[in-house]
């Protein structure tokens, strides 16, 4: 479970809080925190979605950041299973706003409203007929 606390709305800390495997909670593997801890501290955070065994947030600086098990590359282009938060957004030069992870896959609107998708499409899910995307590929694109 993540959460964001943002008294003004315009971006805050990360909470995340309970099973710790795969880094999908952002930290080391093997702790399993019962209570809120708070995760990624170099940055504020808006918007934070959980997949099956990883997360993915956009930063107050509208940046995507992606953690946690990483077996369909929902994660990032590494072949790294095991990704703990990155000190860098995994997708430079994009702006994005909205988000929303899946069993092994994510899909994300940039700020000029094209849909992103990548990571497992075995089963169409990342709505362009591919079985997987290491990178976000257009699916929809803004007029």
């Amino acid at each position: 479970m993540c959460g964001i606390r943002a008294p003004d709305g315009s971006g805050g800390d990360l909470w995340c809080w309970g099973f710790n495997e795969n880094r999908r909670l952002g930290a080391g593997t093997g702790t399993v925190p019962l209570s809120p801890t708070e995760v990624a501290t170099a940055r504020d955070w808006l918007r934070v979605d959980l997949g099956l065994n990883f997360a993915c947030a956009i930063s107050a600086a509208l940046e995507l950041y992606c953690w946690g098990y990483n077996d369909g590359f929902q994660v990032s282009s590494s072949t790294e299973l095991d990704v703990a938060i990155p000190t860098a957004s995994i997708w430079p030069g994009v702006q994005f706003q909205i988000l929303a992870t899946g069993w092994a896959h994510s899909c994300a609107v940039t700020a000029a409203n094209t849909v992103l998708c990548w990571g497992n499409g075995g089963v169409g899910q990342l709505g362009d007929g591919n079985q997987a995307h290491r990178t976000p590929v257009p699916v929809v694109s803004g007029p």
